[in-house]
């Protein structure tokens, strides 16, 4: 098992992100095998389908298919998640 070196870690300190408002726990209500690429990271679609999330925010291409599948989450970059929110820009 991997462990995080919290020393990597840096505060995110800007106004328009608030990361603990928008922690949400959940469980999986169902499989929904959207990505065929890397069945490992169906647990991640799983997770953010149930939770109605708006982005799975990733640079693995291998979560494409979900942009496609019908399902609210859509992919996004890191950099794009960022870029939008500094913009002003709230989810769809």
């Amino acid at each position: 098992m991997k462990t995080l070196d919290g020393s990597r870690l840096k505060p995110l300190n800007h106004p328009s992100v608030s990361i603990a408002a928008s922690i949400l726990g959940t469980e999986p209500a169902s499989r929904y095998q959207v990505i065929s690429a890397d069945p490992n990271d169906n647990k991640f679609t799983d997770c953010a389908i149930t939770a109605n999330a708006d982005y799975v925010i990733t640079n693995d291409k291998d979560f494409s298919p979900l942009a496609n599948a019908g399902y609210r989450p859509q992919p996004i970059t890191p950099e794009e998640f960022v870029l939008m929110h500094l913009a002003g820009r709230s989810a769809p």
